[in-house]
């Protein structure tokens, strides 16, 4: 798998289209226009690929938005295009090399699925005294690029039912939570299950943002005390270590998950947490390595091949260039505007797409050539997520057929 978001965020400015200079038609927005490879799509066609083309074959049906002029919609309405013709022209070109290079079978890599932290409750009895607290586990996970750790659902043991629980997760590098989850519990007592969507944790959490860079940190998982109906109920329980009383599968499960995050218990004390719920200053969490706080996780841990692609993104440069330009000329030539303009750019781009005049190749199957020149090093793939040996390792690089 891999995240696309990232992937494309990633890719940004990697080919642009050079400036328009035709005064009667739009600018290029500047981050649309940089290229950080030296790749411009408008060089595959520069007579064809132009704002007045694209303008002329753009349906003339769109609202104006609030204060806004017809020029002025114009220009939005052709960078908006430019800039959803990328995305999808990155999307078409990883996906092309993740299936031909079987770096996914319709889905990840799976290293572990669902696993718990451990089996069992706590005692009833022992339970932890709200003091208007932050209670969680800091989740450290080990320095693998290519792996994606997610919490599929969370366990808590409490007195009573809590139909507005909420869980927060927040990240070391950000003073807003990564994401709030509403999780209900409806038992008394015993542990209730709650599952949690898209609560995924990358080693380089920039990579969620579309970063290029590994950005290691820790995540911080857990509940305020002040949002907990009834008690919660603890279980003596210390995650950095084996269990040497514990039955067979804890132990199991430990040696598991433990090879990939680390899990820390904490608190913080009311006087040191953040207005609207904000990131605290980490250096007050209140670590005891005695307790589980009352819960339990369950994760999964998946091969993610997002920054892995990153690392090799100006390999896909050459494709991506073709790529853009081979869905703009499909656009021109399926067009149905009826001005000079967008019919004589629908009989060129038909041309160009498949030219078949003295057995040159096509644009389209250029783009296929370019696609088929990326090859790929798996070298650079953390071990746990090398895809099957039946495919042989290549380096990734760009090259004339």
């Amino acid at each position: 798998m891999y995240r696309l978001p990232a992937v494309v965020l990633g890719f940004a400015g990697l080919v642009g289209f050079r400036q328009n200079t035709h005064p009667d038609f739009p600018d290029v927005l500047p981050e649309l226009a940089a290229s950080k490879t030296g790749l411009y799509v408008t060089d595959v066609s520069p007579s064809l690929i132009s704002a007045e083309n694209i303008v002329s074959c753009m349906p003339k049906q769109f609202k104006l938005s609030q204060d806004e002029t017809p020029q002025q919609a114009v220009k939005r309405v052709f960078n908006e295009y430019l800039k959803n013709t990328i995305e999808g022209a990155v999307a078409q070109v990883v996906n092309a090399v993740v299936v031909t290079r079987k770096l996914s079978d319709g889905g990840a890599k799976s290293i572990l699925q669902d696993i718990h932290l451990y089996r069992g409750a706590g005692n009833i009895n022992d339970r932890l005294i709200k003091q208007g607290r932050f209670r969680g586990v800091e989740i450290e996970l080990l320095p693998y690029r290519d792996i994606l750790a997610v919490i599929n659902r969370v366990g808590l043991q409490t007195t009573a039912p809590n139909p507005q629980l909420k869980y927060y997760l927040y990240h070391s590098s950000a003073a807003e939570p990564i994401k709030i989850f509403d999780a209900p519990t409806v038992s008394t007592g015993s542990f209730d299950w709650a599952e949690l969507n898209a609560a995924e944790l990358a080693f380089d959490s920039k990579a969620t943002a579309g970063a290029d860079t590994a950005l290691a940190g820790s995540y911080y998982f857990g509940y305020y005390e002040d949002d907990i109906a009834g008690q919660v109920v603890r279980r003596e329980k210390d995650f950095t270590i084996a269990c040497g009383t514990c039955d067979t599968e804890t132990n199991k499960m430990f040696h598991a998950w433990s090879r990939f995050v680390k899990i820390h218990p904490f608190c913080v004390d009311s006087a040191r947490l953040q207005d609207e719920r904000r990131l605290w200053d980490t250096s007050y969490n209140d670590y005891a390595y005695n307790t589980n706080n009352g819960l339990n996780l369950s994760l999964s841990v998946n091969c993610d091949y997002t920054q892995f692609i990153l690392r090799n993104k100006n390999a896909f440069a050459a494709a991506l260039q073709k790529q853009i330009a081979v869905s703009i000329l499909t656009m021109f030539a399926h067009n149905q505007e009826g001005n000079a303009q967008a019919q004589k750019a629908r009989e060129m781009s038909n041309y160009l797409l498949d030219n078949r005049e003295f057995y040159t190749s096509g644009l389209a199957r250029q783009l296929e050539k370019d696609i088929a020149a990326i090859n790929i090093d798996f070298n650079d793939v953390d071990s746990p997520c090398l895809p099957e040996p039946s495919y042989t390792p290549q380096r990734i690089e760009t090259g004339v057929l």
